[in-house]
């Protein structure tokens, strides 16, 4: 019988990441170079904090294909350090990806009802499933319009980002309040230039 290979959650790693140095060409692609400088672990039986050093060393390829490599450690609560390298590949629409290589902004949407907000603005240290996308950040302000709360939630990267929640439940949201915005990468749009306007 053949063995079947299965997988087990374990914890999610936020890590938070520097500005991008870019090391020039290797023969195959341009080296960059992000620094990871802390961030936080959370699981079922390990919690801690990533670590002050370490950084995701990407090779971006002529056809802008992105081959990622980061290395880096965090400690648990209880003292131990764990390192971890990651490695991957990441790949899109050409045109998107050197948007995003040369820095400009790329503008997307996710369906409202996509979007899921949880309050405290801590990492739920457990994704609803591999796809699922989480961004935390604090309110700047909301609105009630009847069947729906708006809210305009900066990040901490001070990207401001702005959510809509049909028929909110009754929690108590204030300005200043952290917040959660949690959606799954298939409900994610990028929009078009041309459908923003000047």
């Amino acid at each position: 019988m053949t063995p079947q290979l299965e997988t087990k959650y374990v914890f999610t790693i936020t890590a938070e990441i520097g500005g991008v140095t870019t090391a020039g060409e290797t023969g195959h692609g341009v080296r960059r170079i992000i620094p990871i400088i802390g961030g936080t672990v959370k699981g079922e039986g390990i919690n801690g904090k990533v670590c002050q050093f370490g950084a995701d060393f990407q090779i971006i390829r002529p056809n802008e294909l992105i081959e990622l490599e980061a290395k880096y450690a965090f400690e648990t609560d209880d003292g131990a350090i764990i390192y971890v390298e990651n490695k991957g590949l990441r790949f899109g629409p050409v045109d998107l990806l050197q948007k995003l290589k040369r820095g400009e902004p790329v503008f997307c949407s996710v369906r409202p009802e996509a979007v899921r907000l949880r309050p405290g603005g801590e990492s739920s240290g457990r994704p609803e499933s591999d796809s699922t996308n989480e961004l935390i950040g604090e309110v700047q302000s909301m609105m009630y319009l009847g069947d729906n709360e708006q809210y305009s939630i900066r990040l901490a990267d001070s990207a401001v980002v702005r959510a809509v929640e049909y028929n909110p439940p009754t929690r108590k949201t204030n300005v200043g309040d952290r917040l959660a915005l949690q959606f799954d990468a298939q409900a994610v749009v990028v929009l078009p230039q041309e459908e923003l306007g000047d």
